[in-house]
């Protein structure tokens, strides 16, 4: 994946800890995609560093699954 391929307007999965109640949450912190990604960063360094790339490349990689994770998760019937 180029890094121009890291797209900033799409589905982030909403906030990963919203505070409040109602439709709209007053407190959103990070983006469910930016929780995953950093999930998923401490198990790509842990398993190869940055012998995969450079730190774009890492960075890349962990959106990669975020987005994998947002995607399977929105499918119907998926919790």
């Amino acid at each position: 994946m180029r890094e121009e391929e890291i797209k900033l307007n799409q589905d982030d999965g909403g906030p990963a800890f919203p505070c409040g109640t109602g439709v709209q949450p007053f407190a959103t912190g990070i983006s469910t995609r930016d929780y995953f990604a950093a999930a998923s960063l401490v198990g790509i360094l842990q398993l190869h560093g940055f012998r995969t790339g450079g730190s774009a490349t890492v960075a890349q990689m962990a959106y990669g699954i975020a987005d994998a994770m947002i995607k399977v998760r929105n499918r119907k019937g998926t919790a």
